[in-house]
């Protein structure tokens, strides 16, 4: 038996192979995540890699058009398969959604936040939950928080740095080159890319050290994950700041949509095993 996990986001499809998705979700185990461009990238890499025959079950989540969900769909379907597709509901696996109108917050974060409560609940060796912030850098940068009792308190909603750097520097009247300038330590730019470039670094950095430190305040939320293209980079900012409480945890998490994507797809179809009843209670 083998599970396909699919990640179909606002840029990228990512997809992960797993055999025993009880032992995926209970260990949080880190793979490495498989990348490509389309649906027909996707089934190139499936037929190259020997396993498309092995998979018994597809499991997606995915923030795009019906379109293009359509074509997926459809594409899973001539292998024989027929999709999980996951939806934002009010409540699953213990958590509750902040919003009026659940359908509207993407099944990504849904996923990430039903993942992020699980884990930080079930440490080993403690019985009660914790608050947990989510943060996912992206072509957009969302965070959410989920206080001890699974409630999810809601969240923001930003551009990228992508997003906020070609808002600048491709309006009329700014022309330059692409530049390499990384935000090491506060700096200051000499050329308008630069400037541009250190200027949204500093302003996400700000947010972020913001964010988690109102957070660590106001709701005692001390553990983070954080997740996505840029998850490694903010988080070696984030750790090496010295203006953030060395109380406060922060953990890459590149896999996060994924287990919270397997959890759901246990949480409706129960697996008789008892590694499975602590995603539950």
């Amino acid at each position: 038996m083998m599970f396909l996990l699919i990640d179909w986001g606002n840029t990228r499809l990512k997809y992960l192979l797993v055999r025993e998705l009880v032992g995926f979700c209970a260990h949080h185990a880190s793979q490495k995540l498989e990348i490509v461009e389309s649906v027909s990238a996707l089934l190139r890499q499936l037929e190259l890699s020997g396993k498309k025959d092995d998979i018994t079950q597809v499991l997606i989540a995915s923030v795009r058009s019906e379109v293009d969900n359509l074509q997926l769909v459809t594409a899973m379907e001539r292998m024989g398969l027929v999709p999980y597709i996951a939806k934002t509901s009010k409540n699953a696996c213990g958590v509750e959604c902040a919003y009026q109108e659940p359908e509207r917050l993407g099944i990504d974060r849904w996923l990430a936040i039903i993942a992020a409560y699980r884990t930080a609940r079930f440490d080993p060796g403690e019985e009660a939950g914790h608050p947990v912030g989510i943060i996912d850098v992206g072509s957009a940068i969302t965070l959410d928080i989920v206080n001890q009792h699974g409630m999810h308190l809601g969240g923001h909603i930003l551009p990228g740095k992508a997003l906020l750097t070609e808002s600048l520097l491709n309006t009329a009247n700014v022309k330059t080159k692409d530049s390499d300038a990384r935000l090491i330590f506060f700096e200051l730019g000499r050329s308008t890319s630069d400037c541009v470039n250190l200027g949204v670094e500093q302003m996400i950095l700000g947010y972020l050290i913001q964010c988690i430190t109102e957070s660590s305040q106001k709701y005692q939320v001390n553990r983070w994950f954080i997740s996505g293209g840029g998850a490694d980079y903010w988080l070696d900012m984030l750790q090496n700041n010295k203006r953030l409480s060395r109380d406060i945890g922060i953990l890459s998490e590149p896999t996060l949509v994924f287990q919270g994507l397997a959890k759901l797809y246990i949480f409706h179809h129960p697996i008789t095993d008892k590694v499975t009843m602590p995603f539950f209670t």
